[in-house]
């Protein structure tokens, strides 16, 4: 069994990858096969990482700045200090509330349900059976959603909705979890029909009862009494 066999404190070890090649995650069940992986597209990632990647720009520029114009001597060593705490200050905030994010926030779909992971320092999870899917639709957000390939999947379920966001290829991973939905709906075995009475008196009075009777209507019943 390559099941995590406990949830680890931050949630990073909850799920990971066996020597067989396949995925496996903490409380899997037995016989649940995970099918597909889901996280946040790239551009997350440089979309809310983009302060930290322009402060190593600015870095550089300083470090070139000081080649440039050496004639400032030791200030450029106080420069120098302050770009750098600024760098690593932004670095260690996209590794916690970005990466780490991005890293844990993991969509599973397996052949029988479909968990979402969500958080770091206190992770939660929320598990949508399959047969609770009743249709998925997709949405590309313009301008940038047409051009990166990426949006929004929408599940609507029985009682409720599961909203995927800020994920690439948006329409394969639809039909990828339509088909895995669809497999698993026509796997499911069906119920027996109901045995017929071999009593026909029995059966002609259950067919009676069952049969809507017309609600008997009041004389002047529009007039108050």
């Amino acid at each position: 069994d390559q099941r995590p066999k406990r949830r680890s404190i931050f949630g990073m070890q909850q799920l990971r990858r066996g020597r067989d090649g396949l995925w496996y995650f903490y409380g899997q069940e037995d016989g649940e096969v995970v099918r597909l992986l889901v996280r946040k597209y790239w551009t997350f990632l440089v979309r809310e990482g983009l302060p930290f990647f322009l402060s190593i720009l600015a870095f550089a520029g300083v470090l070139l700045l000081n080649e440039v114009f050496p004639i400032l001597g030791t200030l450029w060593w106080f420069i120098d200090g302050v770009v750098l705490l600024l760098v690593l200050g932004l670095g260690i905030r996209f590794v916690y509330e970005d990466w780490l994010v991005w890293w844990n926030d993991t969509y599973i779909i397996t052949n029988k349900r479909i968990i979402k992971y969500e958080g770091f320092l206190e992770p939660k999870r929320q598990v949508v059976p399959l047969d609770k899917i009743q249709q998925i639709g997709i949405e590309l957000e313009p301008p940038w959603g047409y051009l990166l390939r990426y949006g929004v999947i929408h599940l609507y379920l029985t009682g409720g909705d599961l909203i995927i966001e800020d994920v690439g290829n948006p329409r394969r991973i639809r039909d990828a979890i339509e088909g895995i939905t669809k497999e698993f709906k026509e796997s499911k075995p069906k119920e027996p029909p109901i045995p017929k009475l071999k009593d026909p008196v029995i059966a002609n009075t259950l067919a009676e009862l069952a049969k809507p009777k017309e609600v008997p209507k009041l004389e002047n019943e529009d007039e108050e009494r």
